[in-house]
């Protein structure tokens, strides 16, 4: 990840991503929250 995006790979093929975000308070002490998530892409050449 590069900020808020991220750049595909440029072989073809099906790629796994698992994504963890968490968030705590402003001492580090204390979690306010979290979220995951998972998903895949398929990279294609595009010569079918």
């Amino acid at each position: 990840m590069n900020g808020h995006s991220f750049t595909a790979p440029h072989e073809d093929g099906i790629y796994y991503y698992g994504v963890l975000a968490f968030w705590k308070t402003e001492d580090g002490f204390y979690s306010t929250g979290d979220t995951s998530s998972e998903f895949k892409i398929e990279v294609t050449s595009g010569d079918q």
